[in-house]
C-alpha cells in the first residue's frame, strides 16, 4: 500500500511539473506573438495553481514588468529573492527594477548582494546608485520645453524639429526620441514612389527606427527591419539595416539605397548624418565591439562609405549605446551602462582633435530612471 502511494505521489508530482511547464511554454509562445496580456493571464492562473513554483513566479514577475505593472513585479521579485538560494539573475533583475522605480538605496543593497556572484558588475551598479543619489541631492537648474505634439515622433529637418503636429521648434530644444518611434516600412520596391516627410511622421508601423537628414535636407538616412532568424538560444531576432534616400525641395523621397556595410548577421541601425551627409554615426551589435550595441562612424569619400570605425572605450561599454546625434562637435547618445539613473540615459561627449572627451551624463533635467533616448 505504501509503495502504491509513493508511486502515485511521484506520478502526481511529475504531472504537476509537466502542466506548469506547458503553461510556461504557452506564455512564451504568446509573448513571441506580442500577445503579452494573454501571456500575463496564463501565468497568473498558473501561479494560483502552483504558488510555490519558482519558475512560474519568475516568469510572472517578468511578465508584470513587460506589461508595465512594476508594483506587482516588485512584490514577486521581493518574494523570490527573499529565499536563501535565490538565483543571481533574479537578484540582478530585482535590483534593476528597484533602480527603475528610483528606489536607489534598496537597489544598491541588492547590487551589493549580487556582487557575491559577480563582484565587478555588482560594485559598478552599486556605484551607479550612489551617483544617482548624489545627483538627486544636487538637482540641475535648467528648463525643458515639451514639444506641442500629440505624438512623440520628431525629427530634425534643416535645423528645425518637426513633429506630426507640424510644430517647428529651434534645434536647441530637441526632444528625446523614444525607443519605438513610428515610421513606414520603406524598401527598394518603393524607389519609384515619392514619400513626403509629413507622410513619414503620420504613418505607423512595427518598425524600430529613426530618421536623420543632412543639414541641407536633401539626403535622409533611416533604419528598418531586415531578416528574421534564431540564434543559438532559439530566440527570434529581428535585425535592422540602414538605408539612404534623396530628398527634393518638396520633401519627396527617391533613389533608396542600402548602406554598404549592412549585414544580415547583425543589426546596423540608429543612423545619424553629420558633416552635411558625408559622415554617418550609427549603432551596431556587430562582432568585435565592447558590449551589446556599440557606436560606429563611417565617412563618405569619393561616393564610397569607409569601413566603420568603433568609437572606442571612452564611449562604448559592456552594455548598449544607441541613438547617436552629432551637432557642432558634440555627440549625444543613449547608454544603459554609463553611470546614470536607470535604463537608458542620455550622455554627451565632445570631439577635439583626435579623441573624445570624457562622457557626461546630462543630469536630472534630461534623464530619468526610465529609458531616455536622444
Amino acid at each position: 500500500m505504501k509503495t502504491q502511494l509513493f508511486v502515485y505521489l511521484i506520478i502526481l508530482s511529475n504531472l504537476t511539473v509537466s502542466i506548469a511547464q506547458n503553461d510556461l511554454n504557452k506564455a512564451k509562445e504568446l509573448n513571441s506573438k506580442s500577445q503579452n496580456e494573454q501571456a500575463l493571464k496564463t501565468l497568473e492562473q498558473s501561479c494560483l495553481m502552483y504558488p510555490n513554483d519558482a519558475n512560474i513566479q519568475l516568469a510572472l514577475a517578468r511578465s508584470y514588468k513587460a506589461n508595465g505593472q512594476n508594483s506587482n513585479s516588485l512584490k514577486l521579485y521581493r518574494q523570490i529573492t527573499s529565499q536563501k538560494n535565490a538565483e543571481a539573475s533574479s537578484i540582478l533583475e530585482y535590483a534593476d527594477l528597484l533602480r527603475t522605480e528610483t528606489e536607489y538605496s534598496a537597489a544598491k543593497e541588492q547590487y551589493i548582494r549580487y556582487s557575491a556572484f559577480n563582484p565587478a558588475l555588482g560594485a559598478y551598479f552599486a556605484g551607479a546608485c550612489d551617483f544617482a543619489l548624489n545627483q538627486l541631492s544636487n538637482p540641475s537648474h535648467c528648463k525643458i520645453e515639451k514639444l506641442n505634439s500629440d505624438n512623440t515622433m520628431a525629427v530634425v529637418y534643416k535645423d528645425e524639429v518637426r513633429t506630426n503636429s507640424k510644430s517647428i521648434y529651434d534645434i536647441a530644444i530637441k526632444e528625446a526620441i523614444p525607443a519605438n518611434p513610428t515610421a513606414p516600412i520603406l524598401t527598394k520596391k518603393t524607389t519609384t514612389n515619392q514619400n513626403r516627410l509629413d507622410e513619414i511622421l503620420k504613418t505607423s508601423s512595427i518598425e524600430n527606427t529613426n530618421i536623420s537628414f543632412n543639414e541641407d535636407g536633401n539626403m535622409v538616412a533611416f533604419s528598418q527591419n531586415s531578416n528574421l532568424h534564431s540564434d543559438r538560444t532559439n530566440t527570434t531576432i529581428q535585425n535592422r539595416k540602414i538605408f539612404f534616400a534623396n530628398v527634393n525641395d518638396k520633401g519627396n523621397w527617391s533613389d533608396i539605397s542600402e548602406f554598404t556595410y549592412n549585414n544580415s548577421s547583425y543589426s546596423v541601425c540608429y543612423p545619424s548624418l553629420a558633416n552635411n551627409g558625408r559622415t554617418l554615426y550609427f549603432s551596431s551589435n556587430m562582432t568585435g565591439g565592447f558590449g551589446g550595441y556599440d557606436l560606429y562612424v563611417s565617412h563618405l569619400i569619393d561616393n564610397k562609405w569607409t569601413s566603420p570605425n568603433n568609437l572606442g572605450a571612452i564611449i562604448n561599454t559592456p552594455g548598449n549605446e544607441l541613438s547617436p546625434f552629432y551637432k557642432n562637435g558634440d555627440l549625444f547618445f543613449s547608454s544603459d551602462w554609463q553611470q546614470g539613473f536607470g535604463g537608458f540615459d542620455i550622455f554627451r561627449t565632445s570631439h577635439y582633435g583626435i579623441s573624445w572627451t570624457d562622457v557626461e551624463n546630462l543630469g536630472t533635467c534630461v534623464n530619468s530612471s526610465k529609458d531616455d533616448y536622444n
